[in-house]
C-alpha cells in the first residue's frame, strides 16, 4: 500500500467509517467425525463505496491506532445480535487491550446474558501471557467465561513458544491450529496432541479430504478451510446455523 493510500485510510477512519461500509463474515468450523456445522470464525470487512474492499491487514491497524477499533466491533456486534438467535458459537477476534474497554466487556456481556447468540473471544496463542500478566485483562476475562462467553486459542503452530499449562481446559474452550500443521511430520503434529492433552483442538487452513483424513487421525475434533467453505455473509450464515 502507497503512503498516498495509507493517509487516505487514516483520514476515513478518522472521520468515522460508515457502519453501513462494515460487513460481517462468518467461516464455518465443522465436526470432523461427521461433518455438522459447530461454530464459526468471524471476520470484519470493510468494503468502501469508492474505493471497494479495504484489506484487513491495512485498515484494522489503523482503526487501533486511531482508537476507533472497538467501536467498529460494536457496530457489528449490535447488527448480529439484531440478527441472531440461538446457534453454534461464534469467535470474534479481539486485541487483549480491548478487555480493557468497559464498552466491549459490556457488550460481549450481553450476547450470553440474553441468550441470542453464543460467542467465543479468540486470541491469538500469544497473547496469552499478555492476558496472564495484566491482572485487569485477566479478570474481565474471567468474568466474561464465567457469562458464558467461550475462549479460543489461534494460530498455535509447531514453534511457538507457549507453554500450554497456561491454557488448562478449564480456560481454553478451543485450541485452533494453524495451517502449517498440513506440513508437520506425523511424529510432530502427534507430540503436539499429546502436549495439549484433552483440550478441544481444531485445525485451520483445510482444503483437501486428505488433509481432513490426517487431521482427524491423531484426535483433532475440529476443521475450519475451503474444504468446509469460504466466508459467508451474516444472512448466508444464520440459514446455515439455524
Amino acid at each position: 500500500m502507497t503512503v498516498v493510500d495509507t493517509a487516505w485510510i487514516h483520514a476515513e477512519i478518522a472521520a468515522g467509517v460508515s457502519v453501513d461500509q462494515l460487513h460481517l463474515t462468518v467461516q464455518p468450523i465443522v465436526d470432523l467425525d461427521d461433518g455438522r456445522v459447530i461454530g464459526g470464525e468471524s471476520f470484519v470487512r470493510w468494503l468502501h463505496p469508492e474505493r471497494g474492499y479495504v484489506r484487513p491487514d491495512v485498515w484494522i491497524p489503523v482503526a487501533a491506532e486511531h482508537g476507533a477499533l472497538t467501536g467498529c466491533l460494536l457496530a457489528i456486534l449490535d447488527r448480529w445480535l439484531r440478527a441472531a438467535d440461538a446457534g453454534p458459537t461464534v469467535s470474534i477476534n479481539i486485541d487483549p487491550s480491548q478487555l480493557t474497554d468497559d464498552r466491549f466487556g459490556e457488550a460481549l456481556a450481553a450476547v450470553s446474558t440474553e441468550r441470542r447468540a453464543r460467542l467465543a473471544v479468540e486470541l491469538h496463542h500469544r497473547d496469552l501471557r499478555l492476558v496472564g500478566a495484566d491482572a485487569a485483562m485477566s479478570v474481565e476475562l474471567q468474568r466474561l467465561r464465567r457469562l458464558g462467553v467461550e475462549l479460543w486459542l489461534d494460530d498455535l503452530d509447531g514453534r511457538a513458544q507457549l507453554d500450554l499449562a497456561e491454557a488448562r481446559p478449564a480456560f481454553a474452550d478451543l485450541v485452533k491450529l494453524d495451517r502449517s500443521l498440513h506440513s508437520w511430520s506425523d511424529d510432530s503434529l502427534a507430540e503436539l496432541m499429546t502436549a495439549i492433552g484433552d483440550r478441544p483442538t481444531g485445525a485451520e487452513g483445510v482444503e483437501s479430504q486428505g488433509q481432513a483424513d490426517r487431521c482427524r487421525a491423531p484426535g483433532l475434533g475440529a476443521g475450519q478451510g475451503f474444504l468446509f467453505g469460504r466466508e459467508l455473509p451474516l444472512d448466508r450464515w444464520l440459514e446455515l446455523a439455524s
